[in-house]
Parts: structure tokens; sequence; C-alpha cells
């Protein structure tokens, strides 16, 4: 397995050099040339995302450096990120817990009110939000505006909710989101739930502000 890492670390790192050294390359010539900047071909959406994705799934601290860096150069000179992208870079917070950057990508490009915006983008804001202990209960918001985009609930959200239940050591509503989960026909407990609600008692914190029931 850790040899198995170690090659997808690598190539991970030779496709963001390849990008870099060729778009780059082609910028210089077709200034030489022109006296002007053209937008590369490589410099596409899909692929951009592509390799940010590739950067952000290694997740180490370079790589998602390295994503950061990509993503702020494209925005900049070569285009604007759509709704994939965004969802993207939004994730990469998620794991960071980078709750204020998520949350200014998401108001930036008001991804809410493109068309069907992915379920990634909520869950990785809504991540970043609950291990955040100042935007902690921004999740439950985010939750509401994920529900209010179409977007069904499942188990990975609510474990989010949970997860920002255990920050402060809300036992009360993360058991309600456990019998929510129970009580959903189409949900199961898992061992991420079980996790998540062992770290809310762990915590041995009394609730500073009840949740809102979702399914009251």
């Amino acid at each position: 397995i850790l040899g198995q890492i170690y090659a997808l670390n690598q190539e991970t790192t030779k496709l963001y050099e390849l990008h870099s050294r060729l778009t780059d390359e082609i910028e210089r010539k077709a200034s030489d040339e022109f006296d002007l900047t053209v937008t590369s071909p490589l410099w596409n959406v899909s692929l951009t995302t592509a390799v940010l994705s590739s950067l952000i799934k290694e997740g180490t601290g370079v790589a998602l450096r390295q994503a950061w860096e990509l993503f702020d150069e494209f925005r900049m000179g070569h285009g604007k990120p759509d709704k994939y992208m965004l969802s993207c870079m939004i994730s990469a917070c998620g794991f960071t817990g980078e709750a204020e950057r998520a949350i200014s990508l998401f108001e930036e490009f008001e991804i809410d009110s493109m068309d069907k915006p992915p379920a990634a983008a909520f869950a990785g804001i809504m991540r970043a939000c609950a291990r955040s202990r100042i935007w902690n209960r921004e999740a439950f918001t985010y939750f509401d505006r994920m529900i209010g985009n179409g977007h069904d609930v499942n188990v990975e959200t609510m474990t989010i909710l949970i997860d920002a239940c255990a920050l402060t050591g809300d036992a009360d509503s993360a058991k309600k989101l456990v019998q929510a989960i129970e009580a959903h026909p189409r949900l199961e407990m898992n061992e991420y739930v079980y996790t998540a609600m062992l770290n809310t008692y762990a915590r041995g914190m009394r609730p500073r502000k009840a949740t809102k029931d979702h399914w009251a």
C-alpha cells in the first residue's frame, strides 16, 4: 500500500510539473513571437481541474500549496472557474478546515445560484465549517442550502454535522442527528457515524447551543 501511495504521489508531481512546464513554454514563445500572452489550450477548465483534483487527493502540504497556486494563476489570467473546479477547491478547504476561504469562494462565485451545483461543494464547505470554532454552526446553514438545491441528505453530510457537534460537545444535537439517520429509510449507520458520536461524548462539554432539528 505504501508503495502505491508513493507511486501516486510521484505521478501527481509529474503531472503538475508537466502542466506548468508546457504552459510556461507556450506562453514564453507566444510572448517572444507576438509580443503578447495568449491563453494556452493547456489552461482549459477541465484539464486544470483534473490536475487540481490529483494534487488535492495527494493531500500533502506541498501538493495543496501547489493546488492553490495553480488555481490562483488560472483565475487571474486564464479563465473563470466553473462549478466543478470551485467544488474541487472547496473540498480542499474541507480537508484543511479553512472555513473562511471556503465561504469566500462559495459566496464570491454564488455557487448555489449555478445550475445544479455539485453536492461535493456543499459537503466541502460543511466540512470546513464543522472544523472551525468560529464558523462551526455555518455547517448547518450550508446543509439547509444543499437541501434547498435539491440534493438528498446522505450519511456523509449527516456525519459532517455530527462532527460539527463534536467540536463543541453538543451531544444532544448529535443524538438527534443519529436518530434521524436511524429513522431515514435510505440511510444506514456506519463506523464513521459511531466515531463522530464517540468524539462528541469524548469532549465532555455541555451543549452551548441547540441545533435545529431538520426532521422535526
